[in-house]
């Protein structure tokens, strides 16, 4: 295991506390009948995501895997009840595995703080970048601004693993081999997260295209109507799937994440110059 994020201590708690609640999640759904399997598609596709930030490549390898056979299934026959039981047997050593790490800090309780710094949200999204652009091959440059603010750590919990998937989203969709990723945290009224590449944006013929294929009537669409359809259940362009994207699930868990701290997410594009989308908390 990595261990390079423990620098972040906030960050590091917050995996080790999604992970015994996936692990409790996938145990009851192992047992249950009546399990939406979508939903479960979901949890291991965030899994992956969440374990590839903290270099568990053997959970990320499985849960792609995974996640292949529940996209195609309608219905969790035994197969898949069996590799779900490996994934939970997977989970519980490596939940039991931290915590042993949790339990060396002076007092992790003492460690989740009312509030968490521009400073610490940096120290998670350099590691998001770090690894995603080492993945792909490709040359990111990040602009943090707004190191000083801190953010309530209860709102910054539920989207922390949002944050991962638009930096994923920007250097595997936007960015074509190298660009700039600028992060702005701002405190005012309301919290505002803004995150922008310089990469080839949106194109809205491509997501015409996509939603022919979903049925959607676009006649009397705008750019705004079109750009949101990236927040459907499996609305994805990419032709191939990757341990990063292509299954169209990242930026539906974005916006419900973001909306369950009472928050709205607004994307702006302009093909071939970049696009912006901006969290208001």
């Amino acid at each position: 295991m990595n261990l390079n994020y423990i620098s972040n201590k906030q960050s590091f708690l917050n995996f080790y506390e999604y992970l015994n609640e996936t692990n409790q999640y996938l145990k009851k759904s192992i047992g249950s009948d009546t399990e939406d399997i979508q939903n479960l598609f979901r949890c291991v596709h965030t899994l992956k995501g969440n374990a590839a930030i903290f270099n568990l490549t053997n959970i990320v390898d499985f849960c792609h895997d995974l996640e292949s056979k529940l996209h195609v299934e309608k219905q969790i026959g035994s197969q898949l009840r069996e590799e779900l039981k490996q994934l939970y047997e997977r989970l519980l050593l490596e939940y039991i595995s931290i915590g042993e790490i949790v339990e060396s800090f002076s007092d992790p309780k003492k460690s989740i703080a009312t509030t968490i710094s521009g400073q610490n949200i940096k120290e998670f999204i350099d590691i998001i970048v770090a690894s995603t652009s080492k993945s792909l091959n490709k040359n990111i440059l990040l602009n943090f601004i707004g190191i000083s603010n801190a953010i309530s750590s209860e709102k910054y919990e539920h989207i922390e693993q949002s944050l991962a998937h638009i930096i994923n989203n920007c250097i595997d969709h936007g960015i074509k081999s190298s660009g700039v990723i600028d992060f702005k945290v701002e405190v005012e009224d309301k919290i505002i997260i803004t995150i922008s590449d310089n990469g080839s944006g949106i194109n809205i013929d491509s997501f015409k295209l996509k939603a022919k294929e979903f049925g959607i009537d676009t006649i009397n669409f705008n750019k705004e109507d079109f750009i949101d359809l990236m927040f459907l259940d499996e609305f994805s362009t990419k032709t191939a799937v990757s341990r990063h994207s292509g299954r169209g699930v990242g930026m539906a868990y974005v916006k419900s994440s973001v909306e369950s701290v009472g928050g709205n997410i607004k994307v702006t594009s302009d093909f071939n110059l970049g696009t912006i989308f901006k969290l208001i908390l």
